[in-house]
């Protein structure tokens, strides 16, 4: 009886697992789509405004908070890192030090200012 009842609890969860997943589809895509958008709008901004350069190096334009700080888990996000537990602006640096390098901002870790 129990062994039953459990049969048909998991296939209960298969089936709504199933329609969680076909739901989500849309939402992932929609998301997907929006990031894109979001990039391509920063990629114009950057064109219009001109890149920001020192000493020959180019400042990246990335994700703000409203307060002003990066955004590193959008900057994480739109470079498909995995951050974790850890710290996103910990992983950028770790991932790709030249992305890191190329974004305005003071780095605690590093202790100084980027262009």
């Amino acid at each position: 009886m129990l062994v039953e009842e459990l049969r048909c609890r998991l296939d209960d969860l298969a089936s709504e697992i199933e329609e969680t997943q076909k739901a989500v589809q849309p939402l992932e895509e929609k998301l997907r789509r929006l990031k894109e958008y979001r990039q391509s709008i920063l990629k114009v901004l950057e064109m219009e405004t001109g890149p920001s350069s020192i000493n020959g190096r180019r400042e990246l334009l990335a994700p703000r908070k409203p307060g002003g700080e990066v955004h590193w888990s959008a900057v994480a996000a739109d470079h498909g890192y995995a951050v974790g537990g850890d710290s996103a602006h910990r992983v950028v640096r770790k991932i790709n030090p030249e992305l890191h390098a190329s974004i305005a901002h003071h780095c605690t870790y590093d202790r100084r200012t980027y262009p």
